[in-house]
């Protein structure tokens, strides 16, 4: 029913370069240019260009079913790809908290010791008083017992009194003397152990620092590693539009060919327009220019995914070639 009748004047491929050059530039862009202008030799010679038309509808159905396969390989592979960087980027996730909780036992532990070191700086004063008395106690009881003793007996008293004052007194020299030395090692061997905890706190201080800086460095990378999520999440949710306009447009195609036998889109519409009343085919026409305008939007914006995608597994492969060095804690 949409066949036309041939024109009695006919036509021949020379008229239609010269009346209609831009419609042949267009058809030179396709990929089987070579054989519409093959066919051409052969319409001159039957006179009949509809067989031209069956090629350019050809190539042009083959031309669209090429790219649709293309931009379907492309958007498995970016969902392929999408699906491993988000699996990448939950595991670096873990390790991040697992970091984290470490640092902070380091930090509980690190606290209970400068608790510890802190009771010690408390206690030396006292051992200082203490070890001041003990050294000051063997002169006080001489004097003591001097007073007490020294003018109320006789000489035999006082000879017997003093032999054995000395006796005490070498007793108690012998025991002080002794006293004397455990206390000096004693304290000797603390205040070592006071100097080793002081030096032992300073490290502990300077790690605690240290572990300060990492703690940063870490909630820096947690901060963009979830920036990055967000950006995969905006990449679906559009990936997944283009797919419904994509399937919307492929039935509308459908229904075309049905209706009208022929592949083309744009050719299709051209002959609905001849046979079906224009309130009836405006609706469909509206549409579909608004599906192909859509569908144009989205293969641009597409284009810009790729490149949005690229520049986020560069900024992956940046930020787990930093993370490295400083995995271990």
């Amino acid at each position: 029913m949409f066949r036309k009748k041939k024109n009695a004047r006919g036509i021949s491929w020379e008229y239609i370069k010269k009346r209609h050059s831009t419609i042949v530039n267009e058809l030179k862009s396709l990929s089987g240019w070579d054989n519409i202008k093959a066919s051409v030799v052969e319409a001159e010679s039957l006179g009949e260009y509809s067989l031209v038309s069956l090629y350019v509808a050809t190539e042009v159905y083959r031309e669209t079913r090429s790219q649709i396969e293309y931009l379907s390989e492309k958007v498995e592979s970016i969902n392929s790809r999408l699906e491993s960087i988000r699996s990448e980027n939950a595991e670096k996730l873990k390790q991040v908290e697992r970091d984290i909780k470490e640092i902070k036992e380091k930090l509980e532990e690190l606290e209970k010791r400068t608790l510890f070191l802190g009771s010690i700086e408390k206690m030396i004063p006292r051992l200082t008083e203490l070890e001041e008395k003990l050294e000051a106690y063997p002169s006080e009881l001489i004097t003591k017992l001097e007073k007490t003793y020294g003018h109320k007996i006789n000489e035999e008293i006082n000879q017997i009194v003093q032999e054995r004052l000395k006796l005490i007194e070498e007793d108690l020299k012998r025991g002080i003397f002794g006293v004397s030395v455990d206390l000096a090692e004693t304290l000797k061997e603390i205040q070592g152990k006071y100097e080793k905890i002081i030096l032992e706190n300073y490290t502990l201080r300077e790690e605690l620092k240290e572990k300060d800086l990492q703690i940063a460095e870490l909630t820096q990378r947690l901060t963009t590693l979830q920036k990055q999520l967000e950006i995969v999440n905006d990449l679906d949710k559009k990936l997944e539009k283009y797919r419904k306009l994509a399937e919307e447009f492929r039935r509308m195609k459908e229904s075309l060919i049905k209706i009208t036998g022929i592949d083309d889109v744009d050719i299709a519409l051209e002959e609905l327009k001849e046979y079906v009343p224009k309130t009836k085919i405006k609706p469909l026409l509206d549409e579909t220019k608004r599906l192909l305008a859509q569908i144009e939007e989205l293969k641009k914006e597409n284009e810009q995914l790729r490149e949005e995608n690229r520049r986020l597994e560069s900024s992956l492969k940046k930020l787990l070639g930093k993370e490295s060095p400083n995995s271990e804690f």
